[in-house]
């Protein structure tokens, strides 16, 4: 499981910075499939780790490890969740700015 959880997130940090080229080069509809596929990622990984501490055999109150485990992929999980709540944002408004361009 950190193995996927760790895949997920590289390739989350390649399709973020592919829509940053992209959105530099104004190059509006590859920045839309890079942060959808940011947001997809991100929320891929929410699950995974939710999943995570569902399955694992021991809790926050067991060990010093365990409740280090838990504080940090817990810290780790809300930065992400913050994260895509920020790029769904941006998405929205790339969207509509989008879709104003083809209007106009």
């Amino acid at each position: 499981m950190p193995a996927y959880n760790t895949l997920l997130l590289i390739f989350s940090g390649v399709t973020v910075t592919y829509a940053h080229v992209a959105i530099a080069s104004t190059s509006h509809s590859n920045t839309l499939d890079a942060l959808y596929m940011t947001i997809f990622l991100g929320l891929l990984f929410l699950i995974s780790q939710i999943n995570e501490y569902f399955e694992i055999n021991y809790s926050i109150n067991d060990s010093v490890y365990s409740c280090v485990f838990f504080m940090l992929t817990g810290l780790h999980g809300f930065h992400v969740f913050a994260g895509v709540f920020f790029f769904m944002f941006v998405w929205r408004g790339l969207l509509i700015k989008n879709i104003l361009l083809l209007i106009i």
